[in-house]
């Protein structure tokens, strides 16, 4: 009881501070604050591949949030099956997923399944699948990820119990360049360096 006391006050603050006046009738909401605060400049990210949308997780909800909360928004849903890039943060896991993990918009969050677990998670979080038939443990980067894959929208119960609304299947890494030996040496002569 004594430590929700002590967290009440700066929780009012921090709501205080990322809310916005209402909007007049006649004006469009502005954009939530934090979305803006970590989305990542789009002029240091490098082209689009052939055949890819971008997409941020600004564009996941409608905003403002109506009284029925959260709703899907038709950027995210038009998407649903086709391939996109996103950039966020993996979220640290105390038990990392079998070849899964969680992307979020802003840098440092944790989960412990043991306590709150899954629930602590965003709205906005993408479960990303690593490709591949046995990935393992993916391990924890605090890196800003640039990711592409196919996107995939609706509520799932996972195969760890866990249930996600909006997945991405990372595309397989493109084949190594095989190389090939030096042409003044014999295929199958060791180097000597």
């Amino acid at each position: 009881m004594i430590q929700s006391l002590v967290f009440a006050p700066a929780l009012f603050c921090l709501s205080l501070a990322l809310s916005a006046p209402p909007a007049a009738p006649d004006q469009k909401a502005a954009p939530p604050v934090v979305a803006a605060r970590f989305a990542p400049k789009t002029s240091a990210l490098p082209p689009l591949p052939p055949g890819v949308t971008a997409l941020t997780f600004a564009e996941f909800f409608l905003t403002p949030v109506g009284p029925r909360g959260l709703t899907i928004s038709d950027s995210l849903k038009r998407q649903d099956g086709k391939r996109v890039r996103i950039s966020g943060y993996m979220v640290r896991q105390e038990e990392p997923g079998d070849g899964a993990f969680f992307l979020v918009a802003s840098p440092g969050l944790q989960i412990e399944e043991h306590e709150a677990g899954f629930s602590d998670l965003p709205a906005a979080t993408v479960r990303v699948r690593v490709p591949g038939p046995n990935p393992g443990a993916v391990p924890f980067t605090p890196r800003l990820l640039l990711l592409t894959g196919t996107l995939n929208i609706g509520s799932r119960e996972e195969a760890d119990g866990t249930v996600s609304l909006v997945r991405l299947a990372l595309d397989a890494p493109a084949p190594a360049a095989i190389a090939s030996p030096p042409p003044d040496r014999p295929q199958g002569q060791p180097s000597n360096q």
